[in-house]
C-alpha cells in the first residue's frame, strides 16, 4: 500500500474489528436487494474487492460463490487472512484471464470512478464477455446528479471521472447490456439513529424533487452522494 492509499484506507484496516458490523451490514443489505434472483451456486466476481467485505457478507449466503480481485498488497493480505478467495491482480488482466460466459455476477464498489475512459471502456467489453447470459453487473460509484457529489469525488486523490445515471443506461445499453437499474445508496436498518436518518432523507429527497421544477433538466430520481446500478448481459 501507498504512502497515500495508507492515509486514505489505513484505518479502516487498522481498527477493522471496529468497523465490520457496520460496513458488513451494508453489504448484507446489498446482497439482500441487489443479489436476490442470482439462481443457486451463482457465481460472484468482485474487482478492486479492497478488504473484501463483500465475501463475508456472502458467507450469510452460502448458495452463491465468491472470488475477488485486489491490486492492493496490505488489502490483498487482509483478505486472505480471513479465509477468502482473493487473487492479488488488476481487474482488466484478470478478466482477461476468464472464459467467456462463466460468471453469474460481477461486483464493483467504488471501482469505475478510478478508472481512465479507455480501461472503462475495457473493463465494459471484458464484463459483458465473462458474464453468462442472463448475469448481472452491479457497480457503485460517485453520483453526479446529488448535491453532494463534490464532497466525495474530490476527497479521493485517484478519481478519474463519474458517470451519471442517465449516462450509463445510453452507453451499456450500446455495450450489448439491457435492463439498466439505477438505486441510491443503502442505509441497512438497526439503530434508532439510522431510522432517523431514513426519515429526514425521505423529507430532503422529496425537496429536490422539488427543486428540480424551477431548473428544468432531464428528470433525476437518484439523490444520495452513491449509488448503485445493476444491469443484465
Amino acid at each position: 500500500m501507498d504512502d497515500y492509499s495508507k492515509i486514505h484506507y489505513g484505518d479502516q484496516l487498522a481498527n477493522f474489528e471496529d468497523t465490520q458490523k457496520s460496513l458488513l451490514q451494508f453489504y448484507e443489505e446489498t446482497v439482500k436487494r441487489l443479489f436476490i434472483n442470482l439462481p443457486e451456486g451463482a457465481s460472484v466476481l468482485d474487482l478492486g474487492a479492497g478488504s473484501c467485505l463483500l465475501g463475508l457478507a456472502l458467507r450469510k449466503f452460502p448458495k452463491m460463490s465468491y472470488q475477488a480481485v485486489e491490486p492492493d498488497e496490505y488489502f490483498y493480505a487482509s483478505a486472505k487472512s480471513r479465509g477468502l478467495n482473493v487473487y492479488k491482480n488488476d481487474a482488466l488482466t484478470f478478466l482477461s484471464s476468464l472464459e467467456s460466459e462463466t460468471i453469474d455476477c460481477v461486483f464493483c464498489k467504488d471501482l469505475i470512478e478510478h478508472l481512465s475512459l479507455d480501461d472503462f471502456t475495457t473493463l465494459v467489453i471484458e464484463i459483458n464477455r465473462v458474464l453468462k447470459p442472463g448475469g448481472i453487473w452491479v457497480s457503485h460509484q460517485p453520483n453526479p446528479d446529488s448535491p453532494w457529489f463534490s464532497g466525495v469525488f474530490f476527497s479521493d486523490l485517484t478519481h478519474v471521472t463519474a458517470y451519471s445515471s442517465r449516462l450509463l443506461d445510453k452507453y451499456l445499453r450500446q455495450k450489448n447490456f439491457k435492463d439498466f437499474y439505477a438505486h441510491e445508496d443503502f442505509l441497512a436498518p438497526g439503530t434508532r439513529y439510522r431510522y432517523i436518518r431514513k426519515v429526514l432523507w425521505l423529507v430532503v429527497k422529496q425537496i429536490y424533487k422539488l427543486a428540480i421544477i424551477a431548473e428544468p433538466c432531464p428528470p433525476v430520481t437518484v439523490f444520495s452522494r452513491n449509488y448503485f446500478f445493476v444491469v443484465k448481459k
